[in-house]
Protein backbone atom coordinates (compact mmCIF):
# COMPACT_ATOMS: atom_id res chain seq x y z
CA UNK A 1 0.00 0.00 0.00
CA UNK A 2 1.54 3.66 -0.80
CA UNK A 3 2.07 5.80 1.69
CA UNK A 4 -0.17 8.96 1.17
CA UNK A 5 1.33 11.25 2.94
CA UNK A 6 4.44 10.45 0.54
CA UNK A 7 3.47 9.82 -2.54
CA UNK A 8 -0.30 11.48 -2.85
CA UNK A 9 -3.31 9.49 -3.93
CA UNK A 10 -3.52 8.85 -7.56
CA UNK A 11 -7.20 8.75 -7.05
CA UNK A 12 -7.62 11.56 -4.95
CA UNK A 13 -9.04 9.67 -1.53
CA UNK A 14 -11.81 8.03 -3.60
CA UNK A 15 -11.58 5.48 -1.13
CA UNK A 16 -12.76 7.61 1.35
CA UNK A 17 -16.30 8.94 -0.70
CA UNK A 18 -17.11 4.92 -1.51
CA UNK A 19 -15.49 4.91 -4.98
CA UNK A 20 -13.70 2.03 -6.06
CA UNK A 21 -9.73 2.13 -6.20
CA UNK A 22 -7.58 -0.25 -6.65
CA UNK A 23 -5.19 0.89 -3.93
CA UNK A 24 -7.44 0.39 -1.14
CA UNK A 25 -7.48 -2.85 0.40
CA UNK A 26 -9.72 -3.94 4.06
CA UNK A 27 -6.36 -4.99 6.34
CA UNK A 28 -8.80 -6.16 9.41
CA UNK A 29 -7.28 -3.37 11.79
CA UNK A 30 -9.16 -2.24 14.41
CA UNK A 31 -11.93 0.13 13.96
CA UNK A 32 -11.83 -0.63 9.94
CA UNK A 33 -15.10 -1.83 10.14
CA UNK A 34 -16.68 1.03 12.18
CA UNK A 35 -15.21 2.74 9.90
CA UNK A 36 -16.76 1.31 6.41
CA UNK A 37 -19.75 1.31 8.19
CA UNK A 38 -19.94 4.66 9.27
CA UNK A 39 -19.44 5.73 5.46
CA UNK A 40 -21.74 3.25 4.01
CA UNK A 41 -24.59 4.78 6.76
CA UNK A 42 -23.62 8.14 5.64
CA UNK A 43 -23.92 7.43 1.82
CA UNK A 44 -27.55 5.84 2.61
CA UNK A 45 -28.76 9.12 4.26
CA UNK A 46 -27.15 10.97 1.28
CA UNK A 47 -29.13 8.56 -1.06
CA UNK A 48 -32.47 9.06 0.58
CA UNK A 49 -32.21 12.92 0.77
CA UNK A 50 -31.14 12.55 -3.39
CA UNK A 51 -34.07 10.40 -3.71
CA UNK A 52 -36.69 12.59 -2.07
CA UNK A 53 -35.07 15.51 -4.80
CA UNK A 54 -35.45 12.98 -8.03
CA UNK A 55 -39.11 13.06 -7.43
CA UNK A 56 -39.17 16.70 -7.91
CA UNK A 57 -35.82 17.45 -10.63
CA UNK A 58 -34.78 14.64 -12.58
CA UNK A 59 -31.12 16.10 -13.19
CA UNK A 60 -29.67 14.43 -9.98
CA UNK A 61 -30.60 11.04 -11.11
CA UNK A 62 -27.29 10.45 -12.32
CA UNK A 63 -26.15 11.91 -8.76
CA UNK A 64 -28.30 9.15 -7.28
CA UNK A 65 -26.96 6.38 -9.88
CA UNK A 66 -23.73 7.33 -8.71
CA UNK A 67 -24.63 6.82 -4.90
CA UNK A 68 -26.08 3.43 -5.27
CA UNK A 69 -22.82 2.03 -7.57
CA UNK A 70 -20.76 3.05 -3.70
CA UNK A 71 -23.60 1.50 -1.75
CA UNK A 72 -23.34 -1.76 -3.63
CA UNK A 73 -19.46 -1.26 -3.54
CA UNK A 74 -19.61 -0.63 0.34
CA UNK A 75 -22.07 -3.13 1.20
CA UNK A 76 -20.19 -5.72 -0.71
CA UNK A 77 -16.92 -4.76 1.13
CA UNK A 78 -18.63 -5.03 4.41
CA UNK A 79 -19.40 -8.71 3.49
CA UNK A 80 -16.32 -9.90 2.59
CA UNK A 81 -15.05 -8.02 5.78
CA UNK A 82 -17.40 -9.68 7.87
CA UNK A 83 -16.81 -13.17 6.32
CA UNK A 84 -13.28 -13.06 6.48
CA UNK A 85 -13.62 -11.94 9.88
CA UNK A 86 -15.70 -14.59 11.30
CA UNK A 87 -13.72 -17.32 9.76
CA UNK A 88 -10.42 -16.44 11.78
CA UNK A 89 -8.53 -18.34 14.03
CA UNK A 90 -7.70 -16.99 17.70
CA UNK A 91 -4.36 -18.04 18.18
CA UNK A 92 -3.13 -17.93 22.06
CA UNK A 93 0.08 -15.58 22.07
CA UNK A 94 0.54 -15.82 25.89
CA UNK A 95 -1.04 -19.58 27.53
CA UNK A 96 -2.77 -17.45 30.10
CA UNK A 97 -4.56 -20.59 31.90
CA UNK A 98 -1.01 -22.48 32.54
CA UNK A 99 0.28 -19.66 34.38
CA UNK A 100 -0.65 -21.96 37.43
CA UNK A 101 0.61 -25.15 36.97
CA UNK A 102 3.85 -24.55 35.01
CA UNK A 103 7.44 -25.22 36.31
CA UNK A 104 9.55 -22.14 36.91
CA UNK A 105 11.67 -21.46 34.44
CA UNK A 106 13.92 -18.52 35.35
CA UNK A 107 16.11 -17.88 38.61
CA UNK A 108 14.08 -14.94 39.43
CA UNK A 109 10.81 -17.95 39.19
CA UNK A 110 12.36 -19.80 41.81
CA UNK A 111 13.58 -16.85 44.31
CA UNK A 112 9.68 -15.76 44.52
CA UNK A 113 8.79 -19.25 45.34
CA UNK A 114 11.00 -19.74 48.18
CA UNK A 115 10.17 -16.25 49.01
CA UNK A 116 6.68 -16.83 49.19
CA UNK A 117 7.26 -20.68 51.57
CA UNK A 118 9.63 -18.67 54.00
CA UNK A 119 6.74 -15.79 54.18
CA UNK A 120 4.46 -18.55 55.26
CA UNK A 121 6.45 -20.30 57.60
CA UNK A 122 6.87 -17.29 59.74
CA UNK A 123 2.97 -16.24 59.37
Amino acid sequence: MREIAVHDCPKRLSCQSGDQCGNFALTGRKGELQALQHTLDKLLGEFSHIEKIVVLDLSYSEMLEDLHQKIIFLSDLKTKALDRQISLTPIPIFPYGDTITKLPTTLSELFAIEQQKIETKEA
